[in-house]
């Protein structure tokens, strides 16, 4: 995949997008795709058109006669494209999963970055090189792009509003009968009340914004997972999770042992650090050396 580090306008503008329209994956153009009307479906742009209910890459067969068409839009500053998205995969190269937006030509130039994200059922591609629409809405433009990005935000409020609410109004109502018997008792039966149904999405629970209940009873500084992440080996130094205990391990009490919470913002004392590549969509951990003593 090409990618390169985004300009301050480019991440500002990805701001607006990742704080109103939430998961969203990046589209670097190059030169070659445009001349030859093909863009590579990454791995994160398959992975939001999946979840999104937009298509599986997957389930779709290799050549011209199993091609499809979804709906798009193309955002711009002063104005709103409706575009056709051509998904396919060619027979050639394993069928590496490709689209392309139509016209697209007309929207893009090498070397340009755009915030792909789906609303409403359709892909929306906004090229953040061009866009200015971050420095709009700070100064209360009423461009096409503005308006769009402010009326997503305020329906992404109004859900957590009208969540808070409904999480009031079951409180109120006193003690809730349990839904099913173990630790999962809590959130199942919080989401029973609400009307979500069991399911095995990995998507958010309601509406977009995922819920995490647990009992009264946990330790006050107990760990909550929001998420978790399994490493792609094949991109690591390391090719298995075993590799970390020689390699960072310390001795302690007789026996080689690693506990340690590694941090976004600072290197924990074994020299292990994370990275939010937002370019690549990756969370990345990294050591770092110490220094040798002079």
């Amino acid at each position: 995949m090409n990618t390169r580090p985004l300009t301050p306008s480019e991440e500002s503008n990805l701001q607006v997008v990742r704080g109103t329209a939430g998961d969203f994956a990046l589209l670097f153009v190059t030169a070659t795709g445009l001349t030859k009307a093909i863009l590579d479906a990454t791995l994160p742009l398959r992975t939001l058109l999946k979840d999104k209910g937009v298509h599986d890459f997957l389930s779709q067969g290799q050549g011209p006669e199993n091609k499809i068409l979804v709906d798009g839009v193309m955002l711009e500053d002063g104005k709103a494209s409706t575009i056709k998205v051509s998904l396919y995969r060619p027979e050639t190269k394993q069928g590496d999963p490709r689209l392309w937006p139509y016209s697209f030509g007309d929207y893009a130039s090498p070397d340009d970055v755009f915030g792909v994200f789906v609303e409403a059922g359709r892909i929306h591609f906004l090229n953040l090189t061009r866009s200015s629409v971050s420095q709009d809405l700070k100064a209360g433009g009423g461009t096409i792009a503005a308006i769009f990005f402010s009326e997503l935000g305020s329906v992404v409020s109004s859900v957590s509003v009208e969540l808070l609410g409904l999480l009031r109004e079951i409180a109120n109502r006193g003690p809730l009968r349990a839904a099913c018997s173990g630790d999962t008792a809590i959130g199942r039966s919080i989401e029973t009340a609400l009307g979500i149904g069991m399911n095995a999405r990995k998507t958010p629970d309601y509406k977009g914004i995922e819920m995490k209940s647990y009992r009264s009873t946990k330790p006050e500084n107990g760990l909550m997972t929001l998420f978790s992440k399994t490493p792609d080996w094949k991109r690591s130094i390391l090719k298995r999770s075993a590799d970390y205990l020689p390699r960072f391990g310390y001795e302690r009490n007789g026996r080689r042992q690693l506990y340690c919470s590694v941090h976004a913002t600072k290197v924990n004392s074994q020299g292990l650090r994370l990275n939010l590549n937002v370019t690549a969509s990756d969370l990345e951990e990294f050591h770092q050396a110490k220094p040798p003593r002079s």
